[in-house]
Protein backbone atom coordinates (compact mmCIF):
# COMPACT_ATOMS: atom_id res chain seq x y z
CA UNK A 1 0.00 0.00 0.00
CA UNK A 2 3.03 2.30 0.75
CA UNK A 3 4.40 1.55 -2.49
CA UNK A 4 1.35 2.29 -4.62
CA UNK A 5 -0.36 5.22 -2.60
CA UNK A 6 2.46 7.04 0.04
CA UNK A 7 5.62 6.72 -1.94
CA UNK A 8 4.34 9.07 -4.66
CA UNK A 9 2.84 11.53 -2.51
CA UNK A 10 6.52 11.78 -0.87
CA UNK A 11 8.44 11.93 -3.53
CA UNK A 12 6.06 14.84 -5.36
CA UNK A 13 6.39 16.64 -2.02
CA UNK A 14 9.44 15.58 -0.06
CA UNK A 15 11.91 15.32 -3.24
CA UNK A 16 15.39 13.78 -2.05
CA UNK A 17 14.80 10.27 -0.56
CA UNK A 18 18.29 9.11 0.33
CA UNK A 19 17.16 5.91 0.76
CA UNK A 20 14.72 2.98 2.63
CA UNK A 21 16.74 0.26 4.54
CA UNK A 22 15.82 -2.75 6.28
CA UNK A 23 17.20 -3.74 9.92
CA UNK A 24 19.61 -6.80 9.09
CA UNK A 25 21.03 -7.14 13.02
CA UNK A 26 18.81 -5.28 16.35
CA UNK A 27 14.89 -5.04 16.02
CA UNK A 28 13.62 -6.45 13.06
CA UNK A 29 10.41 -4.70 13.05
CA UNK A 30 11.80 -1.61 11.86
CA UNK A 31 11.94 0.46 8.91
CA UNK A 32 14.19 3.36 8.34
CA UNK A 33 14.15 6.12 5.90
CA UNK A 34 16.37 9.37 5.24
CA UNK A 35 15.40 12.38 3.36
CA UNK A 36 17.17 15.23 2.25
CA UNK A 37 16.75 18.76 3.23
CA UNK A 38 18.66 22.05 2.37
CA UNK A 39 17.31 23.46 6.03
CA UNK A 40 14.67 23.40 8.55
CA UNK A 41 12.90 25.72 6.92
CA UNK A 42 12.73 23.73 3.57
CA UNK A 43 11.45 20.49 5.68
CA UNK A 44 8.46 22.35 7.16
CA UNK A 45 7.42 24.25 4.26
CA UNK A 46 7.82 20.42 1.67
CA UNK A 47 6.12 18.36 5.11
CA UNK A 48 2.90 21.43 5.61
CA UNK A 49 2.53 20.92 1.28
CA UNK A 50 2.45 17.28 1.58
CA UNK A 51 0.25 17.26 5.16
CA UNK A 52 -2.26 19.86 3.41
CA UNK A 53 -3.14 17.05 -0.09
CA UNK A 54 -5.97 15.46 0.72
CA UNK A 55 -4.73 12.48 -1.18
CA UNK A 56 -2.20 11.99 1.91
CA UNK A 57 -4.68 12.49 4.51
CA UNK A 58 -6.82 9.61 3.08
CA UNK A 59 -3.56 7.77 2.70
CA UNK A 60 -2.81 8.41 6.66
CA UNK A 61 -6.11 7.52 7.65
CA UNK A 62 -5.98 4.04 5.43
CA UNK A 63 -2.81 3.42 7.61
CA UNK A 64 -4.05 4.41 11.04
CA UNK A 65 -7.50 1.86 10.22
CA UNK A 66 -4.84 -1.28 9.18
CA UNK A 67 -4.21 -0.70 12.96
CA UNK A 68 -0.30 -1.87 12.52
CA UNK A 69 2.05 0.80 13.05
CA UNK A 70 2.88 0.59 16.34
CA UNK A 71 5.36 3.64 16.84
CA UNK A 72 6.76 6.79 14.28
CA UNK A 73 9.64 8.22 15.50
CA UNK A 74 11.77 11.09 13.68
CA UNK A 75 15.64 11.74 14.24
CA UNK A 76 16.38 15.34 12.37
CA UNK A 77 20.46 14.81 12.08
CA UNK A 78 23.01 16.73 10.75
CA UNK A 79 26.37 15.21 9.29
CA UNK A 80 29.52 15.68 10.44
CA UNK A 81 31.97 18.17 8.69
CA UNK A 82 34.03 14.96 6.94
CA UNK A 83 30.54 13.61 5.77
CA UNK A 84 30.13 12.95 2.22
CA UNK A 85 27.51 15.10 0.69
CA UNK A 86 24.70 12.43 0.08
CA UNK A 87 22.08 14.84 -1.14
CA UNK A 88 24.72 16.48 -3.59
CA UNK A 89 23.49 16.22 -7.53
CA UNK A 90 26.84 14.99 -8.52
CA UNK A 91 27.10 11.54 -6.28
CA UNK A 92 31.12 10.47 -7.88
CA UNK A 93 32.24 12.74 -5.60
CA UNK A 94 32.87 11.27 -2.02
CA UNK A 95 35.59 13.69 -0.78
CA UNK A 96 34.74 14.53 2.40
CA UNK A 97 34.35 18.55 2.92
CA UNK A 98 37.16 20.31 4.15
CA UNK A 99 37.37 20.33 8.22
CA UNK A 100 37.31 22.97 10.26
Amino acid sequence: MYYEKGWPLQQKYLGNCLGWYLVKEGRQDQVVHLWAYQSQADREARRDALDADPAWQDYLREVLAMDFLVSWENKLLTPTWFSPDLGATDQASTEPAAGP
